[in-house]
C-alpha cells in the first residue's frame, strides 16, 4: 500500500485505519466480481460520505486505486473518467502481478 496526501490536508482516518477501509473496499469489489458477466467490468465505485468522497479504481486483478476527493467536489465523475481511468489504463502494464513472476 502506498499513500500520497495533498499538502496541507489533515487525514480524517489513521494510517492502521486508512488500511482497514482499504481492505475492505478491495474485499466489497471482489464480491461484485461475479456479476461481471452479465453487468460488466466495473470502472469505479464512489462512496459519498459526509467528511469525504471515496472512488475505488480497479487496475488489475491484484491492485486497486483508493482516491479520496473533497466534499465540496462536484465533478467527480468526469474527474475519473477523463482524467483518472485514461492514466491507469496507461500504467496498466507497469503493476506486475505475483503470477507474472512464476
Amino acid at each position: 500500500m502506498a499513500q500520497k496526501t495533498r499538502k496541507g490536508v489533515e487525514l480524517l482516518l489513521s494510517e492502521e485505519e486508512n488500511e482497514e477501509y482499504a481492505a475492505t473496499a478491495i474485499a466489497r469489489q471482489k464480491t461484485r466480481g461475479k456479476f461481471e458477466p452479465k453487468i460488466g467490468k466495473m470502472l469505479y465505485s464512489f462512496g459519498r460520505y459526509e467528511l469525504l468522497h471515496r472512488a475505488t479504481m480497479p487496475i488489475n486483478e491484484n491492485y486497486y486505486l483508493l482516491m479520496t476527493l473533497d466534499v465540496e467536489e462536484r465533478n467527480f465523475d468526469s474527474i475519473i473518467i477523463d482524467e483518472i481511468l485514461p492514466v491507469i489504463t496507461k500504467s496498466r502494464s507497469r503493476f506486475v502481478t505475483t503470477d507474472d513472476l512464476v
